[in-house]
């Protein structure tokens, strides 16, 4: 398992870390894509980009995901047909069919199984029987040891970042060109999302002239643009109803909001109306940390956890069995909403009374 943590790594980008992964597609036929259940840019344009890559190497390539594509980006699909399709179901016999026939099932944007829902249990049984391998491309911190080929790079802005680093040193060994501009649109949106449009710190230079490559190829990034962050008049109605019910605590310093199943009823939403609630919390001027907390039908609530800086909130998405990024991580809790806010606010109230170094800084 290749995994880095650090933010100059560029050495790397070109180097051989890319081989087994290569070797592992090049010795495989059929090959079924994933990402992590409630997915986001990122992961579906990371898998779209890689998708029509492989096809240009002759592989069969399916896609099969935990949960059902947010309307915002199904214009990234437009080539394949009935959407429902390409959620994985354990009574379809057709996706049944699709695993078990499989060489390789590659993991994208997650480095954790436990997020690809009803289709771990099968791969990881397929996998033992060594009828299938396990690849996973990915940009968390604190990977899980499932693959058999792991690319774990943090220091990546987007998992987008290493689909395209991943393409192009294929292209360079196999010597013949991959990339088109259906898979530079997938690539290009993963990179747009994962950097809030390319603002956020890991905005390397490397990203700009990925995105300058994309825009090469045919991508149009106020197209992309539009498409993904046009908001619907009922999910524009969410968003007020969140901003209302905003809380502050700590002088300030945290803000958080409850979304209600109550709110998702009154205004015909999902979740998937959710996604950019969190950059409305973050724009307050005065917060290091913001958390969106969210109902869900099964009982759980699930929070959006943000912060600004050299704040490591992924420490509190851990402490609950979720992880993510420094600063844009995520957990569940099985709890009442007022308790797990509660539960959670302790835990972040306590992280800022302390140093924000990362736990393993802490042991230099």
């Amino acid at each position: 398992m290749l995994s880095q943590d650090t933010s100059s790594a560029d050495q790397e980008r070109y180097s051989d870390i890319w081989g087994d992964m290569i070797t592992l597609i090049s010795e495989s036929e059929t090959i079924v894509l994933t990402t992590h259940e409630n997915s986001d840019g990122d992961g579906l344009g990371s898998e779209v980009g890689l998708y029509f890559a492989l096809e240009n190497l002759g592989k069969r390539v399916h896609i099969l995901n935990p949960t059902e594509i947010p309307k915002n980006y199904e214009f990234l699909f437009e080539a394949f047909g009935d959407l429902e399709l390409l959620v994985f179901s354990p009574e379809n016999q057709d996706h049944l069919a699709i695993l078990n026939d499989a060489d390789l099932f590659l993991v994208l944007d997650t480095n954790s199984l436990q997020r690809i829902g009803a289709l771990k249990d099968i791969v990881l049984s397929l996998q033992k029987s060594s009828a299938l391998k396990i690849g996973c491309i990915d940009h968390h911190l604190d990977p899980q040891s499932f693959a058999d080929v792991m690319i774990c790079l943090s220091y990546a802005s987007a998992t987008g970042e290493l689909i395209y680093d991943l393409i192009y040193n294929s292209e360079s060994l196999l010597k013949r060109p991959i990339f088109n501009q259906k898979s530079a649109i997938g690539i290009y949106t993963a990179l747009m999302t994962d950097t809030g449009s390319f603002r956020f710190p890991k905005t390397t230079p490397h990203v700009h002239q990925i995105a300058a490559k994309l825009i090469e190829l045919g991508v149009e990034p106020s197209k992309i643009h539009k498409q993904v962050y046009s908001i619907p008049y009922n999910a524009m109605k969410l968003i007020g109803l969140a901003i209302s019910s905003i809380h502050l605590e700590m002088n300030g310093k945290i803000a958080y909001l409850l979304i209600t199943r109550q709110m998702f009823q009154q205004t015909s939403t999902s979740r998937s109306d959710t996604e950019k609630i969190a950059e409305y919390l973050m724009s307050i001027s005065s917060i290091d940390v913001g958390v969106v907390f969210i109902e869900e039908e099964d009982g759980n609530v699930k929070m959006s956890l943000r912060s600004h800086g050299d704040i490591y909130i992924n420490r509190v998405a851990k402490k609950f069995g979720g992880g993510g990024h420094k600063n844009a991580a995520g957990c569940k809790l099985k709890l009442p909403s007022y308790k797990a806010i509660q539960t959670v606010l302790t835990e972040i109230q306590q992280l800022l009374k302390e140093p924000y170094l990362n736990p393993e800084e802490k042991q230099l």
